[in-house]
């Protein structure tokens, strides 16, 4: 705020200060001042709020950009082993010309002969203690608890979709939530959901593990119609969306496609640097504490420090996860002021992807299942069926001809 100097006050203001009793107060109301300060809040809300969606519109770019011709080649997949074997102008010719197009659709038996196996594994999580710090027993109870949350999931429902995904387009997904335990419950749950829609989460392509566990952030998105948004969001964030998608952003198709409003579930890791530190106390045992940690010791124990001795340390990267429920323009559920995503307690964001045949082409990566090689021997045998059908069709009642007559008093014979 600009200050104007002693000499650029009026005169009598000069004089006022000089000969005043009380300090002079300035012809500014204090209402002014306190809308000006709410207004700088506002506006501090908004940066960061725009520094959040920036960023994950930026990302979510990202990834349909990577995976452009893939998810395409994935949705012809799913389409294919759904019956929809013929071209469309294919159809349409044969549509007019009155000729048959028929489907024997063979490949849903060979995905099953692998699903089916998967099912009969009964796939769970095993715990078991690896290093000499791990105890068996400990071990058991965490076997046991987690046998407990995926009994109470149905987690073999999320396996077996997400393995059905795997083998029929190359990829599926399963994910892990916390629920409270009823609507008067202040407890919380975990659990292992299905993903059903395959095509609906978008996850970081930089990632390299199989597991994704070295993702830096993941959508799952869901379109929803303009009355089930306002039902649920308000009339007041559809209208903000709709003055957004009026400025011809090019953003907008991604997010508001074909009238309806995409909402994402949006997760992202921030990377915190820290240093941890080898202590070693005087009867030998060891600790692993972060530097922070030390410093909240040290200021507690001021009179009586911790008589550890700092053995080693190193430089480390501390993943935050965080999850937002964001739209194209604001943050409709996270932390308390909706200005960022609410904290995850975990190290990995808790979408797992389930890998098919994964084809690395140059950096171009490429995923399959069972349906993208076996299309042109399905089309072929389609073809070949629907050939001999129309041959079939188009050759005579009867291949026994004579003379008029000479078959009257046998027409039923005939007509066998």
């Amino acid at each position: 705020r600009h200050k104007p100097s002693r000499s650029a006050m009026p005169t009598e203001l000069l004089e006022g200060t000089r000969t005043a009793t009380a300090p002079y107060q300035p012809p500014v109301s204090v209402t002014l001042v306190q809308d000006s300060e709410e207004s700088t809040d506002a506006q501090q809300h908004r940066e960061r709020v725009d520094k959040i969606l920036t960023r994950a519109r930026s990302q979510f770019q990202t990834v349909v950009s990577a995976e452009g011709m893939l998810r395409d080649n994935q949705l012809d997949d799913k389409r294919f082993k759904a019956s929809r074997q013929w071209d469309d102008a294919a159809i349409t010719d044969r549509q007019i010309d009155q000729r048959p197009y028929l489907t024997i659709n063979r490949l849903g038996q060979f995905v099953r002969q692998v699903t089916n196996a998967q099912r009969a594994a009964n796939l769970a999580i095993k715990v078991r203690p690896v290093d000499d710090g791990a105890d068996i027993d400990t071990a058991e109870v965490f076997q046991g608890i987690i046998r407990h949350i995926e009994d109470k999931s149905d987690a073999a429902v999320a396996y077996s979709t997400a393995g059905d995904d795997q083998a029929t387009i190359g990829r599926g997904w399963w994910r892990v939530v916390a629920e409270y335990t009823n609507e008067r419950s202040f407890t919380q749950d975990l659990r292992i959901k299905r993903i059903r829609n395959a095509f609906s989460v978008y996850m970081d392509p930089a990632s390299q593990e199989l597991d994704g566990s070295d993702a830096r952030f993941l959508f799952i998105i869901q379109d929803i119609p303009k009355d089930t948004y306002v039902e649920k969001y308000g009339e007041a964030s559809y209208a903000s969306l709709t003055e957004f998608s009026s400025t011809g952003n090019n953003i907008v198709a991604d997010w508001m496609p074909e009238g309806n409003v995409r909402v994402a579930e949006y997760w992202y890791v921030e990377i915190v640097p820290q240093e941890i530190v080898l202590v070693e106390w005087p009867e030998g045992a060891q600790d692993v504490l972060t530097r922070t940690e030390i410093n909240k010791i040290n200021e507690i124990s001021k009179d009586k420090r911790p008589l550890w001795k700092e053995r080693l340390s190193r430089e480390v990267d501390e993943r935050h996860v965080k999850m937002a429920i964001i739209n194209a323009q604001e943050i409709l559920e996270g932390n308390e002021d909706k200005t960022e995503g609410k904290a995850w307690p975990g190290k990995w964001i808790p979408v797992v992807p389930v890998i098919g045949e994964e084809i690395d082409i140059n950096g171009e990566i490429d995923l399959r299942g069972m349906i993208r090689d076996a299309k042109d021997p399905q089309r072929l045998y389609n073809f070949q069926n629907t050939s001999l059908a129309e041959t079939l069709s188009l050759a005579p009642l009867s291949q026994w001809v004579g003379y008029f007559g000479q078959f009257e008093g046998h027409e039923e014979k005939w007509n066998q």
